[in-house]
């Protein structure tokens, strides 16, 4: 199935423009959840609204819902990517927010998807990549009660990705909110299109998932109100981890550092000894103006691994996050005993507004240690 040609846009603006604190929790399962304190809303103001359209093809139709029939109790992958709601506004400086809703209907979501960071992997590969982390990592937002999400189904699997349709232009620098519906092959169809530009799509399964999209939050149950996290991987953000061997850090140091830039920490990697890979960034003006996190993992015996998949912000928690391949020797196994230790560094792609006091929280109920 081919994708509808699109431009550079897409994106969530998640749970009605409601930005929200929250508080983390470790569950039986070891998932991470982030659960969400109410917060005041935001508000969008629109611009004047344009007269002017550019044709694509021919205006949607008058159409009657009955047109389209729906076919509940459809079967599908409980793993598969259904339906992204994406936000995103390249006005000032990228921002994108992604609700993904699993063939089961559980709600994974994110934010900080584009960043100035170059990278050979494409934009929605990182979606499923990101989306398979959190599905390993944390527990989902919420899930959709199985016979709204049968029925948005029915209709979406229905609509042509060639439609014709009308941009009619609507606001100026608020960005763009989109339904996709993602097939089989992981292609992704446009299924509602919102913002500065909305599309007008002639096909006769859309009005239906416009008129069940528009209460979307209504139907989602056993909501456990998790607020979304700031979600980076190595596409977006450099990080290296890598065995250090032996680092002698200051005595009652938790190992944890934040630096201001790549050069001064640089100046304390001179002074632990510690010898740097290349991270990529020798000519990044920007990554190498970026706060750098510093994390020591120092051991008394060999048969440790460590590796971090990615870095997560959550309420005004900062960690890396573990990733599979992390091992320690199990309690009855037998290792030598030698001194031996892994750092891991990451270059966190955006500016990070320091606290008053207290410092950077760490999720381990300590601070980073920063040098700013």
């Amino acid at each position: 199935m081919n994708r509808r040609v699109i431009s550079a846009f897409a994106a969530v603006v998640l749970a009605a423009g409601v930005t929200c604190g929250c508080n983390k929790k470790e569950d039986k399962s070891g998932k991470i959840s982030i659960k969400m304190t109410e917060a005041d809303s935001q508000t969008e103001t629109e611009a004047e609204p344009s007269s002017d359209s550019t044709t694509k093809g021919n205006s949607a139709s008058d159409t009657s819902f009955d047109d389209a029939d729906p076919e509940p109790d459809i079967q599908i992958d409980p793993d598969r990517i259904l339906f992204t709601f994406e936000y995103n506004n390249y006005a000032w400086g990228a921002q994108s927010d992604i609700m993904a809703v699993m063939g089961d209907g559980r709600i994974y979501s994110f934010s900080n998807l584009p960043t100035k960071m170059n990278n050979n992997v494409d934009y929605d590969t990182r979606i499923v990549n990101h989306v398979t982390e959190l599905a390993a990592n944390f527990e989902p937002k919420g899930q959709f009660e199985s016979g709204f999400l049968d029925e948005l189904y029915s209709y979406a699997s229905k609509v042509d990705p060639n439609a014709n349709y009308t941009e009619k232009h609507e606001m100026c620098d608020y960005g763009q909110n989109t339904l996709y519906y993602w097939d089989e092959n992981g292609n992704k169809v446009i299924l509602i299109n919102t913002g500065d530009v909305r599309y007008i799509i002639d096909d006769l399964n859309v009005p239906p998932i416009e008129a069940l999209w528009g209460d979307w939050q209504s139907h989602i149950k056993d909501s456990k109100q998790y607020q979304d996290v700031k979600f980076f991987t190595d596409s977006e953000m450099p990080i290296k981890c890598w065995q250090c061997g032996y680092i002698e850090l200051p005595q009652g140091s938790s190992g944890k550092y934040v630096f201001k830039n790549y050069e001064e920490f640089s100046k304390a990697a001179e002074e632990w000894g510690l010898d740097v890979p290349d991270l990529g960034i020798a000519d990044d003006e920007f990554l190498l103006n970026q706060p750098v996190f510093v994390q020591f993992e120092i051991f008394n015996s060999i048969g440790h691994f460590r590796d971090y998949t990615g870095f997560v912000v959550a309420d005004d928690e900062y960690f890396f996050l573990k990733s599979s391949k992390c091992l320690d020797p199990l309690p009855d196994q037998s290792v030598g005993q030698a001194m031996d230790g892994f750092v891991t560094v990451g270059v966190y792609p955006e500016k990070i507004a320091l606290p008053s006091h207290g410092g950077l929280k760490t999720n381990d109920g300590g601070y980073w240690e920063q040098d700013f």
